[in-house]
């Protein structure tokens, strides 16, 4: 028996049929493109969290550089200024312990005279010279223990007490400040050492003195490179990071910071 509506309903099931499928082929294609877009700014978002993650570290490393720069650079000074206090202690002790040796001298009557010049070193060498012959000298009212301990035993070693003995803290500062300067090429010699070996390029700028303190200001160069962005979207120094630091310099103990004498 032949159904008359029979073929018109087979015809419009293949159709229903066929779009269902082309539906579904199209929401497949559509949920892949999705897929690989989410990837995509997912994979980017990584990429700036990284860029900016580096960007804090680059900061970090370059921070550590700088206070290791300025840090290094401060006990370089130490070293220099120390070197050139002592030397101008000797300098200021030799006369001076001289000139009280022939003050003893002539009140004991003694008529022999000294040839040659009295150095640091050989004051005090005489076994006659005690604390006692020192009392009654006007010269020595003022003086430290120490001082008189170098006069009597040339082996004493003279300190801080003895250095404000002899110079005021002006002075001290001047001699500070002229040391560093004359061996200013030690000061950056290390500052730049200490750099590089936290992985910064180099020293930008050492100042001293820093805002009218005993201190040293330290900036640093670092180079920074980034996932994101292509180093030649850059142009020259656009990627340099810098860095500052100041760190204080050591004084002797009792002496002040004069600024005015740092010239």
């Amino acid at each position: 028996m032949k159904l008359p509506g029979l073929p018109r309903c087979l015809t419009n099931m293949k159709k229903i049929l066929k779009g269902s499928l082309s539906h579904a082929a199209n929401e497949r294609g559509n949920a892949m493109m999705i897929s690989l877009i989410v990837v995509f700014c997912f994979i980017f978002l990584a990429f700036v969290f990284f860029d900016v993650f580096s960007t804090y570290a680059y900061k970090n490393a370059s921070q550590k550089a700088t206070d290791a720069a300025a840090i290094a650079a401060a006990l370089e000074a130490k070293d220099i200024y120390e070197e050139e206090l002592a030397y101008r202690l000797e300098q200021a002790f030799a006369p001076f312990a001289s000139g009280i040796r022939d003050a003893l001298e002539e009140d004991e009557g003694d008529e022999d005279e000294e040839e040659g010049e009295v150095s640091a070193q050989n004051v005090g060498n005489d076994d006659d010279i005690s604390e006692e012959d020192l009392e009654d000298n006007p010269d020595l009212t003022d003086a430290p223990q120490v001082v008189l301990d170098r006069i009597i035993d040339a082996s004493t070693p003279l300190t801080n007490e003895a250095l404000l003995f002899f110079f005021s803290d002006a002075q001290i500062t001047g001699f500070i400040c002229d040391s560093m300067r004359r061996d200013w090429s030690r000061i950056e010699e290390k500052a730049n050492y200490f750099a590089q070996k936290n992985g910064a390029e180099d020293i930008t700028d050492l100042e001293f003195p820093y805002d009218g303190s005993f201190e040293i200001f330290a900036s640093v160069k670092t180079e920074t490179s980034f996932i994101t962005v292509p180093d030649e979207a850059f142009g020259q120094g656009q990627r340099d990071m810098h860095t500052d630091a100041s760190a204080s310099i050591p004084l002797p103990e009792g002496v002040s910071f004069v600024p005015g004498a740092c010239h």
